[in-house]
């Protein structure tokens, strides 16, 4: 038989059970009585406004394949297959490499009357293209890699063909003006050289790089490697068609004639 202290106790203790009020014995039962659904509450809130940083990365990693396979099947390619088509800026840098070689070959026909025709001309043009290609190369990748545009590789195209007739109607004029320069006879030819065609073939560094991100290969390496190797086609294509085809049967003003109305061809395909 219980006390009425005992019995008054009891009642205590159910009614603050069932009132909220229980305090549980120390211990894991806090802990326990905390967590809600694998985690802690307090949690539960911060959990659903905020995605934690695995979530947004999975995110947009899947938006990104999404666009990427949309763009494909836009373009009729099918997944795991490489596009090998050639596209458009491919094409700028198959004529640029075209137009660079030819316009090469047509240096060595243009200063020789004035300078000669020996194996210091000659390596003085080779020269002053290499470093013009590589300049124009260098300074087009960084531009290129903020913004590259269709429409700005056809101004760059445009921009070249101006300077190939500015040769055609003033080279002469051109080729006398560097006469003045008191130099060795051994790279008296270098002014001339620098000054004709030092501007188009800096422009035509700026094509390559263009192409490499206009490119619709997969990989960074896969399309700089099919952007170099289009544009050697393209300067074999030049070498052998200057020497063999234009050379014999035009002019040097027709020759350049000719690549000027190829350049500016291509600029209106890019836009």
């Amino acid at each position: 038989r219980r006390s009425s202290g005992d019995s008054s106790e009891t009642s205590r203790t159910a009614t603050g059970r069932f009132s909220g009020s229980f305090i549980p014995p120390l211990g894991d039962a806090p802990k326990k009585a905390f967590r809600m659904g694998g985690y802690r509450r307090g949690e539960c809130s911060d959990a659903v406004r905020a995605p934690s940083r695995r979530q947004r990365f999975k995110t947009v990693r899947r938006e990104a394949l999404t666009r990427i396979a949309t763009d494909r099947s836009t373009m009729g390619v099918p997944d795991g297959v490489t596009d090998r088509r050639v596209s458009r800026a491919e094409l700028a840098v198959f004529v640029s490499g075209v137009a660079s070689m030819g316009l090469e070959i047509l240096a060595g026909r243009i200063v020789a009357p004035q300078f000669g025709s020996s194996i210091y001309t000659w390596g003085t043009i080779i020269g002053v293209f290499l470093a013009a290609l590589s300049a124009g190369s260098l300074r087009g990748g960084k531009l290129a890699s903020r913004r590259a545009e269709p429409a700005r590789l056809a101004r760059l195209l445009v921009w070249t063909a101006v300077w190939v007739a500015l040769l055609v109607f003033a080279g002469d004029l051109l080729l006398r003006s560097t006469v003045a320069f008191p130099l060795p006879s051994r790279v008296a030819s270098l002014p001339a050289v620098v000054l004709l065609f030092g501007p188009p073939t800096y422009l035509l560094g700026f094509i390559s790089p263009y192409g490499a991100e206009l490119s619709r290969k997969g990989g960074l390496g896969e399309a700089s490697g099919h952007v170099y190797a289009v544009g050697t086609i393209g300067s074999i294509v030049g070498a052998f068609g200057t020497t063999y085809l234009l050379v014999p049967t035009l002019g040097v003003d027709a020759i350049g004639f000719v690549f000027g109305v190829l350049l500016v061809a291509t600029a209106a395909a890019l836009v």
